[in-house]
């Protein structure tokens, strides 16, 4: 089993965790798309409506949307550019198509390089919705087309990161209490960087209750592998009913801004033969779908990520994406290496397989990547801001939008200052 657990997290990732416990169809409201894709081509005549940023100053420069015989969308708000020692340009939203003499969109205007400057905005639109959970915005980065850094700060969030994330659903009782909320009111108003929670609120809450653990360190034949699945059928009402009071309250707390959620990294593992009564792909497809709907309901400003475990492969891996609401995420979420030849994640389970490079699984998913360096004991080492920019640049040509190192490297603000003026657009 060693390996298979995504993070190890139980044991180590959360250490808040342990300090805790020692010491006591969906109908969603539509929200502007934070990287600014178009809406959709009209029908009869209709001209689609672009798509603007989640936040003036925050989202990305948005891209009009396609016209029919209406105009075209108006491009989105343009981002801030980086601070320190070297932003990205944050560039307006671009004009969208015209058919049958629909107008042009127009855009706002760029951010000059190099500079903490706040990009001119365009006007805000609907971005495509999903099937998978009707009336459900797709949003896309909420970076923009820049690349996007982050990190896992146990303090302060350094105002040089794109994103800080934040360990969630430890919390002994979740009905009472949001660290996560608490983590966002205190720590984003004065910074560009975008939260992230990563939501492991199905596993937390069968160690907590079950005594489950992740597969890689609980080793006395009870653990997330073998007895997971049985835990959600027992308990996927709660499951449930706990993502959507954890959006409610982290909307309350952050009600315009995006906040990505990694949801339930290892989601795979439910499924595993060794379980004592594993859901089929179709099942945990279904699981995935009313989370991410619960989710986007409770807090349209919500973007979503799902996970990828790298070793699995062949009919597994494309089932279990095939099963995945793919319409109604933002990101794929999984750990990775910068620097392996040939573009794959990591050079043990995934070296040497067709499937297991970037490449394959952008083309598969058609979705962005946030990746991360892991926790606990699967920590890899940082292979990311120490790489050369061309390196990078091959990740973001295999759709990589961003990456999570942890722990924070030493020097890191200067490596990314140095890095980014150099690095590519991640639009596509």
């Amino acid at each position: 089993m060693a390996g298979r657990a995504f993070f190890g997290p139980l044991a180590a990732a959360a250490t808040g965790l342990i300090a805790i416990l020692n010491t006591a169809g969906c109908t969603t409201e539509t929200t502007p798309d934070p990287e600014g894709s178009g809406g959709a081509i009209g029908g009869a005549g209709t001209g689609g409506s672009g798509a603007g940023g989640l936040a003036a100053g925050k989202g990305g420069g948005g891209n009009g949307g396609s016209a029919g015989a209406g105009a075209g969308g108006k491009g989105g708000a343009g981002g801030k550019g980086g601070t320190g020692g070297g932003g990205a340009v944050a560039g307006g939203g671009a004009g969208g198509a015209s058919a049958a003499g629909g107008a042009g969109a127009s855009g706002g205007a760029s951010a000059g390089a190099n500079s903490a400057g706040t990009g001119g905005s365009g006007t805000a639109g609907t971005g495509p919705s999903s099937t998978s959970c009707p009336g459900a915005t797709v949003h896309g980065s909420p970076f923009g087309c820049t690349f996007a850094w982050g990190a896992n700060p146990n303090g302060d969030v350094p105002s040089y990161l794109n994103f800080a994330s934040k360990w969630v659903g430890y919390e002994q009782n979740l009905e009472t209490t949001c660290d996560g909320c608490s983590w966002l009111e205190q720590n984003f108003d004065s910074t560009n960087a975008v939260p992230v929670y990563i939501a492991y609120f199905i596993a937390y809450r069968a160690n907590l209750d079950g005594d489950l653990g992740d597969c890689n360190t609980d080793m006395d034949g009870h653990n997330l592998c073998n007895e997971g699945a049985q835990w959600i059928r027992s308990n996927r009402a709660r499951i449930l009913s706990i993502y959507r009071s954890y959006a409610e309250r982290s909307r309350a707390a952050y009600p315009d801004d995006p906040v990505i959620w990694l949801i339930d990294p290892d989601f795979i593992q439910y499924t595993y033969d060794e379980q004592t009564q594993p859901l089929t792909m179709s099942e945990l497809g279904s699981l995935a779908t009313e989370i991410v709907c619960i989710v986007k309901e409770a807090m349209p400003n919500a973007v979503i990520a799902l996970n990828h475990s790298t070793w699995i492969r062949d009919d597994v891996l494309t089932g279990y994406w095939n099963a995945m609401p793919l319409d109604a995420v933002d990101f794929v979420h999984t750990t990775g290496m910068a620097n392996v030849p040939g573009g794959y994640f990591n050079d043990g389970d995934a070296e040497g397989r067709p499937d297991g490079t970037y490449r394959f699984l952008y083309e598969l998913t058609g979705k962005p990547f946030l990746i991360d360096t892991s926790f606990g004991v699967s920590t890899q080492a940082n292979t990311w801001s120490s790489a050369p920019a061309d390196v990078i640049n091959q990740r973001i040509a295999d759709g990589v939008a961003g990456v999570l190192i942890n722990p924070m490297p030493g020097g890191y603000q200067s490596q990314i200052s140095s890095l980014t003026p150099s690095l590519d657009s991640t639009c596509r």
